[in-house]
């Protein structure tokens, strides 16, 4: 929910150090604004920066907690501001006087037993207190919540994982469009947008680091526009024209549902960043039905795909 994989990639810099039980992480980004269409003669795709800290605080050898925060900015150039490594970026941007896109959040997860791991994230764009006295469910109150257990089966490298996900209309959009959560037209979290709550079944198989097989069930329920009101699916449309003011509630407007079944299968046959892999899907959206491809791709660096 607050940084996955699914966008492009992106020119970064990232640095990370650790103290003992602390693991702190900074990492900044150059993001593109895509446009399709665009013209050669406009020149380049307008570039926004993104910065990210995690701090990671591990109490004991089978429980962590981490905090993070995170801002989306442009029209501007890189602001050195966000470079300070500690104070909040909250009271950077009221200092600058900014519209940035800021974000904050936690996540834990604990060992149990060596067999469990549950895990949970919340993530808040924004979040009005002084609202809850005018009305329930403020439009602007945006925010996402995931939890999920991985169970490591005694059968040697065969882990279940289970996951749940709900993200309330409007999180991750702004009210300019150029800063959105979002990279070359991809969200930087959720690929669905917002508005939606989804579960997941995933079943891998990883009985080598050089090969592995993995098998996705998700059911995932959506509410989207359907007239010229918005109703906070889409974190590209900017947060104008609203549907309402309160009662907002996730899955509001129309109701679409997506069922996926995904089997992935991966094999890296030397010991270079090279891995080959075949995916098929089944994806069914309302009476839309899509059946999979096969792909090849490169992995860098080295990935240990039994974490």
């Amino acid at each position: 929910l607050w940084f996955s994989n699914y966008a492009p990639e992106h020119l970064q810099l990232q640095l990370q150090a650790r103290f003992k039980k602390f693991h702190y992480l900074s990492h900044f980004a150059q993001f593109i604004e895509y446009f399709p269409g665009k013209a050669d003669i406009y020149g380049d795709f307008p570039r926004k920066y993104g910065a990210f800290h995690a701090l990671t605080i591990m109490p004991s050898a089978t429980w962590r907690i981490t905090f993070f925060e995170s801002v989306i900015f442009a029209k501007r150039a890189f602001d050195f501001q966000y470079l300070n490594p500690i104070i909040f970026y909250r009271s950077i941007e009221h200092s600058l006087g900014s519209p940035d896109n800021v974000f904050l959040g936690l996540m834990s997860s604990v060992v149990i037993k060596k067999q469990f791991r549950p895990y949970v994230q919340l993530l808040i764009d924004d979040y009005n207190f002084s609202k809850r006295k005018e009305g329930k469910n403020w439009w602007g109150n945006k925010y996402a919540f995931q939890a999920g257990i991985y169970y490591f089966t005694p059968i040697e490298g065969l882990q279940i994982q289970l996951e749940h996900n709900r993200i309330r209309p409007y999180t991750y959009s702004h009210v300019d469009s150029v800063n959105s959560y979002s990279h070359y037209k991809q969200p930087l979290a959720h690929p669905y947008g917002a508005n939606l709550e989804d579960y997941h079944c995933i079943i891998r198989y990883l009985p080598s680091l050089r090969y592995g097989m993995q098998l996705r069930l998700s059911y995932t329920r959506q509410g989207i526009s359907t007239d010229s009101l918005n109703y906070g699916e889409d974190i590209f449309v900017p947060n104008r024209n609203i549907a309402r003011l309160f009662n907002v509630q996730i899955t509001q407007g129309q109701l679409v549902t997506y069922q996926v079944v995904e089997f992935r299968l991966w094999w890296q046959p030397w010991r270079f960043p090279l891995v080959i892999e075949a995916v098929a899907q089944y994806r069914k959206a309302q009476q839309q039905q899509l059946l999979g491809w096969l792909q090849l791709r490169y992995q860098i660096p080295y990935q240990d795909f039994r974490r």
